[in-house]
């Protein structure tokens, strides 16, 4: 507050030196914490966009078919035959 007298540390010095040092401390804390947070926030954002995280799966799923097509139509064939099954005993 106004007419105050400066703080003074117990050992009679104004802390100066330390203040100096510990300001520069602060400031790498700051840095440091700035960056894990916009780590954190990146991988939020990146969890959040549900579209970018869709378009992803679905891009890998068509990579993997074009590469190995013989599973996808044996189990596309399967997955037919079992719907007819099932189609047919619900007719009866």
């Amino acid at each position: 507050m106004a007419g105050e007298p400066p703080h003074r540390k117990p050992d009679g010095g104004d802390g100066s030196a330390d203040t100096a040092r510990s300001r520069g401390q602060i400031e790498r804390d700051i840095a440091t914490t700035r960056t894990a947070m916009s780590a954190t926030v990146d991988a939020l954002a990146e969890r959040l966009d549900v579209r970018a995280r869709t378009s992803a799966r679905v891009s890998s799923t068509l990579e993997r078919v074009r590469e190995r097509p013989g599973p996808t139509v044996a189990a596309g064939g399967v997955l037919a035959l079992l719907s007819l099954i099932i189609w047919r005993r619900r007719r009866r």
